[in-house]
């Protein structure tokens, strides 16, 4: 959802910004960055929540290296991540 609102930012912020009672709730540069990191962290979650929801039975060999890939390189800090996606990141290890 994060994304499809990313891809729709400019139209959102036309159709938000042609009415003076909508005005306020079109999304700032501040808005777009959280956006942004967040959809960056949460992103490979979401693949990975979608592929165990469509296993019928999901078992501990199964889930261990994918926990494991997610330690050590999916969520690990990378040095084009912003401060909040590092934040993101940890927060989801621990």
């Amino acid at each position: 959802m994060i994304q499809r609102v990313l891809e729709q930012e400019r139209a959102i912020t036309q159709v938000l910004s042609s009415d003076k009672k909508t005005r306020h709730l079109a999304l700032t540069w501040q808005d777009i960055d959280v956006l942004e990191s967040t959809d960056k962290a949460i992103r490979t979650l979401l693949e990975f929540t979608d592929a165990l929801s469509a296993q019928s039975y999901v078992t501990v060999p199964y889930v261990k290296p994918v926990l494991h890939l997610f330690q050590t390189s999916i969520l690990a800090h990378q040095p084009e991540d912003t401060e909040l996606t590092m934040s993101i990141k940890t927060k989801i290890l621990d």
